[in-house]
């Protein structure tokens, strides 16, 4: 086993295929938002009835990942709030039927594809462990409760805390370096702070909750993020090394990690500014 790996990490690509500033590369880790986010930039005046902006969505997310498989490395990713999964809260949120998954379909056939939400995959001695499909701080309803507290719960609270609960087991249970990607940026960083004028919450922390209290409590080596677009850069909590990642690929993220010394030896920040729209 090589004493270093040296991942390729790109931001939120929203149907774009990306531009690779480097190659030497053993694998390669998306946090979401594979799927193109056309939709929110059609209005009454440009709206063309005879379009599928789902199905177009779908497509440009689809010729992404055919993109990215055709490198032969490992690519490891979560959905984002735009790639359809029928649990989603975010604005990319079509569809509402869990009989129903596009998300799973677009992957399908791809065989450097790995989707990581919510569970655990070894690769070179690090595990990779992921969270996606949230765009605003989930609700996060932890600790003890009794039975009747668990059925007031509505179906996201009780989502979002079962799902937190199996992420925190999988973290503490394992031995190896972990990487966790996750799609919105862990809360009250400088990583989902919004600088957006044209936001209504903009100067404000719109990470994810369930984030941010899983890598102060389990503290895993690398923590890969997206969806604030502005917030790219790098920031440690505790022993975590935390990156946002960038928008639409114009920005490639290169992270060296010394398997040997279990430690992040390098990160490099290769392209252009990250777009604010």
């Amino acid at each position: 086993m090589s004493k270093k790996i040296t991942f390729l990490i790109l931001g939120d690509l929203h149907g774009h295929i990306p531009t690779f500033h480097r190659q030497d590369f053993d694998a390669i880790i998306c946090p979401g938002d594979i799927c193109s986010d056309d939709l929110r930039f059609v209005t009454d005046e440009n709206y063309n009835p005879e379009l599928d902006y789902e199905e177009l969505s779908l497509q440009k997310g689809r010729k992404v990942l055919e993109h990215l498989n055709s490198y032969n490395k490992p690519v490891f990713l979560v959905p984002g709030n735009w790639d359809q999964t029928p649990y989603g809260d975010g604005q990319g949120e079509y569809t509402k039927d869990p009989n129903l998954n596009p998300w799973e379909n677009i992957k399908q056939g791809l065989s450097n594809i790995h989707d990581v939400e919510f569970t655990k995959m070894l690769f070179n001695g690090i595990a990779i462990i992921g969270h996606g499909s949230t765009s605003a701080p989930e609700p996060l309803i932890i600790g003890d409760l009794d039975e009747n507290d668990i059925k007031n719960l509505d179906s996201r609270e009780l989502f979002f805390r079962e799902r937190f609960y199996e992420l925190d087991k999988l973290m503490k249970q394992e031995e190896l370096p972990i990487i966790f990607i996750s799609h919105n940026s862990p809360y009250g960083t400088t990583l989902d702070l919004i600088n957006n004028s044209k936001s209504p919450v903009n100067n404000e922390h719109y990470g994810s909750g369930i984030a941010r209290v899983l890598i102060d409590e389990n503290q895993p080596l690398l923590s890969i993020s997206g969806h604030i677009h502005e917030g790219v850069g790098q920031e440690v909590l505790g022993k975590t090394t935390c990156i946002n990642s960038g928008f639409k690929g114009d920005i490639n993220v290169i992270v060296e990690i010394n398997l040997e010394k279990k430690e992040v030896e390098k990160i490099e920040f290769l392209g252009i500014s990250a777009d604010n729209d």
